[in-house]
């Protein structure tokens, strides 16, 4: 959704980044069989493995790494803050409506920011705090 992890500057589908529709499609149906899925495509999964979407857990971000507002800024950094906020609700949008277990680290709902750190575990409470993004 927001792009690879470990590849930061990388712009995921919220973002626009093409061939990832097959692997978003994936998430949505929470890794269950289902026929409308090309899994040949999946980047991650060649085949279903969950056999109810109650074992999958669906997310865009976690407290590790950079939360989903600091990445989509730097994945996109021609982007307008009124684009990136639509890239945000997308990502989270598609969480909530797919099946599965959503999940949504505390903050996100109102583009939580870490300044752009990405490995956050030793830095201050200024960082890690959930505190308002651009608008807040």
């Amino acid at each position: 959704m927001k792009g690879h992890y470990a590849r930061q500057n990388e712009p995921g589908f919220a973002s626009g980044q093409p061939g990832l529709e097959e692997s978003v499609k994936f998430g949505i149906v929470a890794a269950t069989q289902h026929p409308q899925l090309n899994y040949t495509k999946v980047n991650y999964s060649k085949a279903p493995w969950a056999t109810s979407p109650s074992q999958a857990i669906n997310y865009v971000a976690c407290h590790d790494d950079r939360v989903l507002w600091d990445k989509l800024t730097v994945a996109n950094p021609g982007a307008s803050e009124a684009d990136l906020i639509k890239m945000d609700l997308l990502s989270n949008t598609i969480v909530f409506t797919s099946q599965g277990v959503p999940f949504l680290p505390v903050g996100d709902e109102f583009l939580r920011t870490k300044g752009g750190s990405h490995n956050s575990y030793n830095q201050p409470d200024s960082v890690n705090q959930a505190r308002l993004g651009p608008q807040g």
